[in-house]
């Protein structure tokens, strides 16, 4: 009996000091992706303003709220700093990038795209819940050990939708 104890104290300490290797297993449900993504584009909500917030690994990034109008991001405000609209420059239908605040800003299908994106290199873990107007208000892609284009070797990369609003007024 002593010694099965002792066996299993020294595995305990063996594999508590071992060096650990996270590996993702990639999964993504293509079938509702493309679904919710159809349902959002058949809507064709052009004018639409929300929350969104993002993590990248153990970065946090300000909680903003984006304003779109006919499709495309026009101004952006950061609401855990002030109450100021900022507008975009450069930001088309189709294209997101970084700001001078170091913000992601993305439209509901820029979101949809850079999801794609991810999934068609088949390294991830998507996990995605969408709202009952099709946009996605909860989207973490997980992955291990991979260059992002945005900045370090990045495990996890998390996005926040919240107050959707349809035609909104500033």
């Amino acid at each position: 009996m002593k010694k099965i104890l002792l066996a299993a104290c020294i595995a305990v300490v063996l594999i508590s000091c071992s060096d650990r290797t996270y590996v993702v297993t990639p999964s993504f449900d293509r079938d509702t992706f493309d679904r919710e993504r159809q349902l959002w584009l058949i809507q064709d909500i052009q004018n639409y303003s929300f929350q969104q917030e993002y993590q990248l690994s153990n970065i946090s990034c300000a909680l903003t709220t984006l304003f779109v109008e006919n499709g495309v991001a026009q101004r952006y405000r950061q609401d855990d700093y002030s109450d100021e609209l900022y507008a975009l420059d450069n930001v088309g239908p189709t294209h997101y990038t970084f700001f001078k605040a170091g913000l992601l800003l993305l439209t509901i299908s820029d979101l949809y795209a850079e999801i794609e994106r991810f999934a068609n290199r088949n390294l991830y873990r998507i996990d995605i819940r969408y709202s009952n107007l099709h946009y996605p208000t909860y989207v973490e892609m997980e992955h291990s050990g991979v260059q992002m284009e945005y900045g370090g070797d990045n495990t996890c990369t998390i996005w926040f939708i919240r107050n959707f609003i349809i035609d909104p007024e500033d």
